[in-house]
């Protein structure tokens, strides 16, 4: 499944151009951009990051990193799919942001968050501490060593899953702890589990029905093995990465 996660990924880095890829991630930081506080006015903010951040993401897609595909900008391609989205594309260099320390790259676990993928591994053995919340929990702007997730792992030694992703809300809280962490607990019931959500006053967003609606009936993401392997679903891979194809399709078109 690794294997194949790869090949795809580069397939779609090589049959797409570098501007959809872009244009994409320009999109994005604009959103992310208005949904953020700031101590600096916004339009400085922006300026900041189309004449500082962007010529970095430039260079990173060049080098083969892709953007961060992040939930809540993909959750309208899944409304008529039989899931909801947590993470980015698996087992890929994807980059985040630059605060003036350099962009922050790093690469998706199996599936699609920024964890070290064994982790998933030792969930049988060891349970685990799952952190659910926004670009904070995922460590946007920061190296993997300086997420507060890793600090947690490195100081109480516990096995630890970053549930975390940029422009998440109380929507995508449900959706994980629906389709990621409930089926695990309720499968894996011998070991010990923690939940840590994490809130922020920007996630105080209004009701939408259509989405409230889907979350009623997403189906699980993880699949088991008998080995004790826990894998997204095949049905769910393959919905993602058509969607993504989808996307990067839409740009190119519209470029």
């Amino acid at each position: 499944m690794k294997f194949k996660g790869i090949v795809l990924n580069c397939a779609l880095f090589c049959s797409a151009s570098i501007f959809p890829l872009l244009a994409y991630s320009f999109l994005e930081e604009l959103i992310s951009v208005k949904h953020q506080d700031f101590q600096v006015p916004y339009d400085k903010e922006l300026k900041r990051q189309i004449e500082f951040d962007y010529p970095f993401k430039i260079n990173s897609v060049k080098e083969g990193n892709l953007p961060t595909f992040y939930p809540a900008e993909t959750l309208k391609y899944f409304l008529s799919s039989k899931f909801y989205p947590v993470g980015t594309l698996p087992y890929t260099n994807s980059y985040l942001c630059n605060e003036g320390y350099g962009l922050v790259t790093y690469k998706s676990d199996r599936f699609g968050m920024r964890n070290k993928d064994q982790n998933w591994d030792k969930i049988n053995k060891e349970g685990a501490t799952f952190f659910i919340g926004d670009s904070y929990t995922n460590g946007a702007c920061v190296d993997d060593e300086y997420t507060f997730t890793e600090v947690f792992e490195t100081l109480v030694g516990a096995n630890t899953i970053n549930l975390g992703a940029g422009n998440n809300g109380p929507n995508e809280y449900i959706a994980n702890l629906k389709g990621v962490v409930k089926p695990i607990i309720s499968t894996i019931k011998k070991q010990k589990f923690d939940i840590v959500l994490v809130f922020y006053d920007n996630d105080n967003v209004g009701f939408n029905e259509t989405v409230v609606k889907h979350l009623s009936v997403i189906r699980p993401i993880p699949v088991f093995t008998k080995g004790g392997r826990i894998n997204p679903s095949k049905e769910y891979n393959l919905t993602f990465n058509r969607i993504i194809k989808k996307i990067i399709l839409q740009m190119k078109r519209e470029s």
